[in-house]
């Protein structure tokens, strides 16, 4: 079994409005997975998942400062290359 796996995920030029829409699906997914998680974590543990909170803390964050970049790329009419990789490691 390889001990390390690459996959690209995004690999393209898009415009400002297709950068958004592909981008806040991504962050939207994953601030999705750590507000489930914590929820189980709540119901199950009666307390918070303190990696979650963290983790959805810098997702939003990330996620408004990224729009805020992409609308000024809108603004200047510029589209945008996005190279993006999963890369896993086995531990």
């Amino acid at each position: 079994m390889d001990k390390q796996k690459k996959y690209k995920l995004i690999n393209g030029t898009f415009s400002a409005d297709e950068s958004k829409e592909i981008l806040t699906s991504v962050f939207s997914g994953k601030i999705q997975f750590h507000q489930l998680k914590n929820l189980s974590s709540l119901e199950r543990f009666g307390k918070e998942d303190p990696f979650s909170i963290h983790r959805l803390a810098e997702l939003n964050a990330d996620m408004t400062a990224l729009i805020s970049y992409l609308n000024e790329a809108k603004s200047h009419g510029k589209q945008l290359k996005i190279e993006s990789y999963i890369e896993i490691n086995l531990l």
